[in-house]
């Protein structure tokens, strides 16, 4: 019953964030998604590495940061629906840049985040 307290009030928070950017960034293509992903991807890789380098993993933190506001901040089902829309209108050249762009740009973008905790690690141990 604990986790459920956590992940939602991770989640409210998380689904907030996304809609203000969501909304407030008018355009008819799926940029704020891609950007929200892209962003999800490197917080949960930061967060992850950070946690469980230099903290024991509290899983509260856990439950709040993780499972609660990114899983309800980055979203996969509007990914997949963008995608859709797209080929449904034959837009196949914007489909194959925006699967790519949002799979190898999360994957970039959480490799980074690690590649930061490890050089902060780094420092720590060199002083």
């Amino acid at each position: 019953m604990k986790a459920y307290g956590y992940i939602a009030l991770g989640g409210i928070v998380g689904a907030i964030i996304r809609y203000v950017i969501s909304e407030h960034w008018i355009t008819s293509q799926p940029i704020p998604t891609l950007w929200i992903n892209i962003i999800g991807s490197f917080l949960l890789a930061l967060l992850y590495s950070v946690v469980t380098v230099n903290f024991r993993w509290n899983q509260e933190i856990r439950w709040l940061l993780g499972t609660g506001l990114l899983g309800a901040f980055t979203t996969f089902s509007t990914f997949s629906l963008d995608l859709l829309r797209y080929l449904e209108q034959n837009q196949y050249l914007a489909a194959l840049l925006y699967m790519l762009g949002s799979i190898v740009g999360g994957g970039v973008a959480a490799i980074v985040a690690i590649m930061i905790v490890d050089k902060f690690k780094r420092k720590q141990v060199n002083l």
